[in-house]
């Protein structure tokens, strides 16, 4: 069977004595036979692979050989081999299990054996007195019976007489002798443990131990540390006056001998050991270590011990030894000889009063020129590491501050501190911690997601702990629960999150003869619209509001209609005759006004207002009437600039432009206002909006004869998508090809403007020529493509312009220049000029590039941004915009949708996205084709209607901003807060599975803040292999204005994650790290700290080359070296003007500086991503990116979009720019930055 794994692990082969298991060629069933090492490789009856040959991204276990093992003990029950190397099947070996325990106290027993210890056999479990339960005779460990503790036992006869079994401890019953260590000795005067057993150690005399000071047999047959060695004492330690000396010396100055402790009685004496060693045991009275000579008097003498050339502390202003050698290896040359302290002695290693080199501990001159190094001078025994209470909130279980050499420390935060670093240190003979003193940092609760219509005070990314917030709603909403919550010890919140829920109103007031309602429930901002009964109407408003208040708006009634008293037949008569005649005279001045009109050289084209009520009239679309052109009918249709038909069309084929005069609101139709709670209840599969989709007509609704003559077929790109008769395009025919009028494509109304659009077919090959007739015919100056040129694999559209090498191509008569193209990440706008018969225009091509296949795009906000680019774009010819995507219908139905829709919207503040779709579906076949497509366009008006400050032209940027700051009194806050909390609301919601790859039990390790994991689809890749290590990091790409992975982000690499954060640098090609986390201790460090000590990480050699140091950055200069062959360069920025709890930075200018530094970089050649990072690859980070963008796009464009480009970027990191701080500050940076550069930038 294929398995595919979650987790990698590392398969080890411990050594050690012969096992149980070993011995009888069983598995332990209780490791799941993860230390099974035995030869058997046989399963079902298929021959195992060798696990060499089998390259499973699972299994870090490739040895040369087929023998049944476990490398995978979470997943797999017993040994196993793969048989199959494709597909990575494998098999369970067939290995009996072994009968054993667990432990001495294994209630899980279950094997056969029935033997007690002295072995008498056991009886059956039913003659006994008690357990009859219990199996057949087999040795058991009954729940809660006393006689247990020895392991399973049985009865051995009917009187009730039990013996303890003889059943083994299964694999890893003994760890090695004590023994292999000279010296080594326990306390237990043991040499020999087994599973689950501890030995404290000590050493012979004369001999101290190196640590630990006690083990654990594991059940893998292995200790719980490396066994310690015994090192031989030679002198003793005089700063404590030898106390913990432990050597063999027993001889005085004097000579004499030494009494045995044993023999001395003097009250003085803490010891009664039974040797004769020389101890210190009254340090505050006697300087080094002694001895008795006479019991009788207790009289004693010093003993012949040398003093230890060590120091007292890493920093010793005492020392006085004889050592002459530095850590490096030079020989230390005469104080006198020296630059300074000439005074000091010999050539001995020193520590002179007040000089900074000292903190290193001892040294000396070994040149005369003033070169200096530190010596390597031990700490003596029994030294003290560093005080722990240098540490704010650090506290030692056993209340003690200073530890000596040997001793070990639990360690533990106040309350509403989390210890970051390892709980439990040991106290080493080098005078220093095992390893780094842990930090006790304040617990954190995160900030609250962004919620409709609700506020927090205070509204922080970040809380400490006891931090206390208020929520409160805007008017007209009210909170569901608690208005205030406590960031608790725990790092969470006392109390959940409320909702903000829209007051409620009343039931709706009793109007007589009204129709009844649908719903008895309302809240703010609802509103119902009022309709009367049959024979009566409306006086006064149609439509009652749900106020802030919780109370209606003033209600209208219901009136009777009076019919009016029928006319006598003369009446009617004479009516209908004024009638008549005032129609009469209506046509005939419409007529004089109309050939007025066409006389003049330009018809003037009339733009008139909507009333709000226009929203049901289809032809708000300009929608062509039922009594259009005919396949007959072979007009020219030429367009005019301004969009109007030409003079020689006839007047009845006006009628085809008319607007009709229908003024009922439709019941599709939304308010702007209420259309984000629509699309967010009505978004997902299977939702409301999809089912409206089902809803819409669907295939060919009129006659498309043209389009399935024979000689056309060809041209079509699929046989079930053809342009109707009534609006195709008709193309000029050519001498001597009656059929060269057609083309797949179809003439679209906008939203005000007939022959608005013109959506193709992509062109063919046979069709390229006909593509370019109809844009040089139409005088057509934009061309928007929705689609690639190949799509997974397929051919979508034949490329109908020339590669940027040629510059050139022709296609008939016509050639199609390449003036320019520029890319961008989500789009790319070339520039086209197409020659004929000696005359030129030149057209835009706008090409979307990030629509997939059978998909929509990602995120809403690239396709409005691209939107906003197409029609912000000024070109001078103005025929129809031709939209095409592969049939041209989807997502080109699509594109015209949203477009017709956001100008309706921002006319008539209503939003029918049915009656748009059903009317351009009258216009070409299947216009929006897909109900996916169809609710992506939901999501795409939404976007652009909410925040259309889309491109705000540089020159206007300050006005705008100080209109910004200005008090909406009616909120209570700043127009620029409204902003930002509807940019909140508008931001892409992640689905949680998006995240799960951060989630798998292998990764959580690796995230800093389990609350910021990167999008899956967005995350970089880790290809280099490293044992142990799989392809994820805690980083996203991220784009930039033009580059759609200009930059990386991700956190402050953890110790275990630098090589995979180096991996990422070299996988990636990344020349550039943008570093804004301020180092405070060494273990953030992931580069080499001095340029003559590079730094190995696994297969990565880093060194570093050059260190400069600027006002706002340091910049490292560093070569990245893998194994043996291939040597990369990189620069490190770190950032100096960002203080680790500011939100935002202490100042712009060095900002703009650190910007500058590393775009100068960039545009000399260094095209891979940059790698930024802070603490958590988020609030500075993103900060970082957001601004650069924004600055790239306002050197490019000119124009300042602040809010797409954090929504775009948001869709790649969700928790980026999360409070109204960071979001004002790159507003307040924006306008610094167009006040210092606006005397040499072209922004006017």
């Amino acid at each position: 069977m294929a398995v595919v794994f979650l987790i990698n692990l590392v398969f080890c082969i411990c050594l050690g004595s012969v096992t149980f298991a070993e011995e009888i060629n069983c598995y332990n069933r209780y490791t799941k036979g993860s230390n099974y090492l035995r030869n058997i490789s046989k399963t079902t009856g298929v021959p195992c692979l060798k696990w060499n040959m089998v390259h499973s991204p699972s299994v870090n276990y490739h040895e040369d050989h087929n023998y049944c093992r476990n490398p995978l003990p979470s997943e797999v029950d017993r040994p196993f081999c793969y048989t199959r190397a494709a597909d990575f099947d494998f098999e369970k070996c067939d290995i009996p299990v072994c009968d054993c325990r667990n432990s001495t106290i294994d209630h899980s027993y279950s094997g056969k054996k029935n033997v007690t210890r002295t072995g008498n056999e056991c009886i059956h479990w039913r003659s006994a007195s008690s357990h009859t339960t219990q199996e057949d005779n087999y040795c058991r460990t009954p729940a809660k019976d006393t006689y247990n503790v020895d392991g399973p036992w049985c009865y051995i006869d009917n009187s009730g007489s039990q013996e303890t079994c003889n059943v083994p401890v299964c694999d890893g019953a003994q760890c090695p002798d004590l023994s292999v260590r000279p010296n080594l000795i326990s306390k237990e005067g043991r040499i020999t443990f087994k599973y689950g057993e501890k030995a404290v150690l000590t050493c012979k005399a004369g001999y101290k131990l190196k640590k630990p000071t006690t083990l654990t047999c594991l059940q893998s047959g292995n200790w719980n540390d490396t066994l310690p060695y015994c090192e031989e004492v030679t002198c003793y330690n005089k700063y404590n006056r030898g106390e913990n000396y432990v050597g063999n010396v027993s001889k005085t100055l004097s000579g004499e001998p030494c009494l045995n402790w044993k023999v001395v009685n003097s009250i003085h004496v803490k010891i009664h050991e039974n040797h004769t060693y020389c101890r210190n045991i009254l340090s505050s009275g006697v300087e080094k270590p002694f001895c008795y000579t006479r019991a009788a008097d207790f009289a004693f003498s010093t003993c012949i011990i040398p003093v230890c050339d060590c120091r007292k502390a890493t920093s010793d202003l005492n020392y006085d030894g004889n050592i002459t050698i530095t850590r490096n290896g030079h020989t230390c040359i005469h104080w006198n000889k020296a630059v300074n302290y000439q005074s000091q002695q010999e050539n001995y290693c020193r520590t002179p009063a007040s000089d900074p080199y000292n903190d290193n501990g001892p040294w000396c001159y070994f040149d005369m020129k003033g070169g200096r190094d530190s010596c390597n001078v031990p700490i003596c025994d029994g030294a003290s590491c560093p005080d722990l209470s240098l540490r704010s909130h650090l506290h030692t279980q056993d209340n003690k501050d200073s530890y000596r050499y040997g001793e070990t420390v639990n360690l533990v935060c106040e309350t509403g501190y989390k210890l970051n670093g390892l709980r439990n240190l040991s106290c080493q003979e080098s005078g220093y911690w095992s390893n780094s003193i842990p930090t006790c940092e304040v617990v954190t609760c995160h900030g609250f997601p962004n919620e409709l219509h609700q506020n927090w005070h205070p509204n922080k990314p970040l809380y400490v702990y006891n931090d206390n917030v208020t929520f409160t709603c805007d008017e007209g909403y009210e909170l569901s629960s608690s208005t205030n919550s406590t960031c608790q010890s725990d790092g969470k919140w006392s109390t959940v999150q409320p909702n903000c829920t829209g007051v409620l109103c009343s039931s709706i007031p009793h109007i007589e003869y009204m129709l009844p309602q649908t719903s008895n429930k309302y809240s703010f901002p609802s509103s119902v619209n009022i309709s009367c009964k049959e024979g009566y109407q409306i006086k006064g408003p149609t439509m009652l509001q749900c106020q802030t208040n919780g109370n209606w708006s003033s209600s209208p009634i219901c009136t009777e209609i009076i019919q009016r008293p029928s006319t006598s037949p003369l009446t009617s008569v004479v009516g209908g005759l004024g009638a008549l005649l005032a129609l009469v005279l209506i046509i005939v001045v419409v007529v004089v006004v109309i050939r007025r009109s066409s006389t003049k050289g330009k018809p003037k084209s009339v733009k008139r207002k909507q009333s709000s009520k226009d929203i049901n009239n289809p032809e708000v679309y300009a929608q062509v009437s039922k009594t259009g052109a005919t396949d007959g009918s072979r007009l020219s249709n030429q367009i005019t600039t301004n969009g109007a038909t030409n003079d020689n069309q006839d007047e009845e084929k006006r009628e085809y432009y008319s607007f009709a005069g229908d003024l009922n609101i439709s019941e599709t139709a939304i308010s702007i206002n209420d259309f984000y709670d629509y699309v967010d209840k009505g978004r997902g599969n299977k939702g409301p909006i999809e089912k409206e989709f089902e809803k819409l007509k669907k295939h060919h609704l009129k006659e498309t004869k043209t389009a399935s003559l024979t000689e056309n077929i060809s041209k079509n790109k699929y046989k079930n998508v053809f342009p109707y008769d009534e609006t195709r395009v008709i193309l000029d025919i050519q001498p001597g090809k009656a059929a060269s009028d057609y083309i797949n494509a179809s003439f679209i109304n906008g939203y005000g403007q007939v022959k608005k659009y013109i959506a193709a077919q992509g062109p063919l090959e046979p069709t390229i020529n006909d593509f370019w007739r109809m844009i040089w015919q139409y005088d057509c100056g934009k061309i928007v493509m929705l689609t690639n040129v190949f799509e997974l694999g397929k051919q979508k559209c034949k490329q109908y312009w020339p590669d940027p090498e040629s510059k050139t191509k022709k296609y008939g008569s016509t050639e199609i220049l390449l003036i320019d193209e520029d890319v961008y990440s989500d789009f790319t706008i070339r520039t086209l000029k197409i020659v004929k018969e000696n005359h030129g225009k030149t057209v835009k091509q706008f090409h979307f590039t990030a629509w997939p296949d059978k998909d929509v795009p990602k995120y809403a906000s690239s396709i409005v941004h691209f939107r906003h680019k197409v029609f912000s774009s000024k070109v001078s010819p103005n025929g129809p915009i031709i939209i095409h995507c592969s049939a041209g219908i989807g997502r080109t139905g699509t594109f015209i949708a949203l477009d017709c829709i956001v100008n309706e919207a921002n006319d008539l503040k209503y939003i029918d996205v049915f009656k748009c779709v059903e009317t351009l579906r009258r216009q070409r076949v299947s216009m929006v084709q897909t109900a996916r497509q169809y609710v992506f366009l939901h999501e795409a008006i939404l976007e652009a209607v909410m925040c259309p400050n889309s491109g705000i032209p540089s020159k206007d940027f300050p006005d705008l901003y100080k209109e910004l700051l200005l008090h909406d009194s009616s909120r209570n806050k700043t127009k620029l807060q409204v902003e930002y909390q509807r940019m909140n609301a508008m931001c892409e919601k992640h689905e949680d599975d998006v995240f799960d790859k951060g989630k798998i039990p292998e990764n959580r390790t690796k995230n800093r803040d389990s609350t910021i994991l990167p999008v899956e689809y967005e995350m970089p890749i880790l290809s280099t292999f490293v044992e142990g290590h799989n392809e994820y990091i805690n980083a996203v790409f991220l784009p930039g204005y033009k580059n759609k992975k200009a930059f990386i982000v991700t956190q402050l690499p953890l110790e275990h994650t630098k090589i995979d954060l180096w991996r990422l640098v070299y996988d990636h090609n990344i020349q550039t790290i943008v570093m804004l986390k301020q180092v405070k201790v060494d273990t953030d460090a992931y580069w080499p700290e001095n340029q003559e000590t590079p730094i190995q990480i696994g297969a990565f050699k880093i060194e570093l080359t050059a260190m400069e140091s600027k006002p706002f950055c340091n910049c490292l200069h560093l070569t990245l070296k893998y194994k043996t062959w291939d040597e990369r360069s990189l620069v490190i920025y770190q950032a100096k003007f960002w203080d680790d709890n500011d939100v935002v930075p202490n100042s712009k200018e060095d900002l703009f500086n650190l910007l500058f530094e590393v775009e100068n970089k960039s545009n000399n050649g260094d095209n891979s991503p940059i790698l930024v990072h802070c603490l958590n690859g988020c609030d500075k980070s993103g900060l970082y990116c957001v601004l650069a963008t924004v600055l790239e796009r306002l050197r490019i464009e000119q124009d300042i979009d602040i809010q797409h480009i954090i929504k775009q970027t948001r869709n790649r990191r969700p928790q980026i720019i999360l409070n109204y701080e960071q979001f004002r500050f790159i507003y307040d940076a924006v306008l610094e930055y167009l006040k210092q550069f606006e005397t040499y930038s072209n922004f006017q």
